[in-house]
């Protein structure tokens, strides 16, 4: 029964996207070109070594680069959920503009897949925010509860064009103690920084920040909260960065 409903979902999606692919062309379009001169260790470009995350869809490719000293149950989670396919034919369902953009969680399982068949939790670092192309894994509620748990699937990628001079200050003021290079990051890529300490942040973006852009400007029914255009994962490849 669950193989025919996937099927039929898979069917739906795949006529409902164009699979019109274009790869990136170079680092231009990349965030690792946006954060240029920053100290944060997030935004730094991969090194040779480390894993990346390539995330192909029917309108491009999105890279990240995944954090598995930082927040390693979640990265653990993701690959393995990816190594079974779990994310082939999703969509980003959920679009907030100037926000983020969320994948679905998987029709088969509507209330989260988890690999290891346990929530974990929070892996939260100070020095990984939620900064223009943070990757994080969504949070569901207990129907019998008010208690949050990490989804285990679901992720979500920020995208937020710039935040405000006053902005800035209140984070100065904070009483998270933003670090200088938070703080800078924050100023010249932009964030949710209200975001930060209630979510695990396990990777980032360092290509394809613009076709997360693209995607978050897809226009959304106001009255349904669809969106007019469905982004497709056609599939995401785990593999070790190596410098050209």
């Amino acid at each position: 029964m669950k193989k025919t409903v996937l099927c039929t979902f898979i069917l739906i999606v795949m006529l409902m996207t164009a699979c019109t692919s274009k790869p990136i062309e170079d680092d231009e379009a990349g965030q690792a070109k946006m954060a240029e001169g920053l100290e944060l260790e997030q935004v730094n470009r991969p090194r040779d070594g480390d894993e990346i995350a390539i995330i192909t869809t029917n309108i491009g490719e999105i890279r990240m680069v995944l954090f598995s000293d930082i927040a390693p149950n979640a990265v653990n989670e993701f690959k393995r959920l990816v190594e079974e396919g779990y994310y082939d034919y999703l969509i980003f369902d959920r679009i907030v503009e100037d926000f983020l953009i969320q994948v679905q969680r998987s029709p088969l399982y509507p209330y989260d897949k988890s690999v290891s068949g346990e929530n974990y939790e929070d892996e939260i670092n100070s020095e990984y925010c939620h900064i223009t192309g943070a990757v994080g894994m969504a949070k569901h509620h207990d129907k019998n509860s008010e208690v949050q748990f990490a989804d285990n699937s679901s992720f979500y990628i920020i995208y937020q064009n710039g935040l405000d001079p006053s902005e800035i200050d209140a984070l100065k003021e904070d009483g998270k103690s933003y670090s200088e290079a938070t703080l800078k990051a924050y100023e010249k890529l932009g964030g949710i920084p209200r975001l930060d300490g209630l979510y695990t942040i396990f990777a980032q973006v360092y290509l394809g920040i613009e076709l997360v852009r693209e995607i978050n400007q897809i226009p959304i029914d106001s009255s349904t909260g669809v969106p007019s255009e469905y982004i497709t994962i056609m599939s995401i490849e785990i593999k070790t960065y190596e410098e050209k």
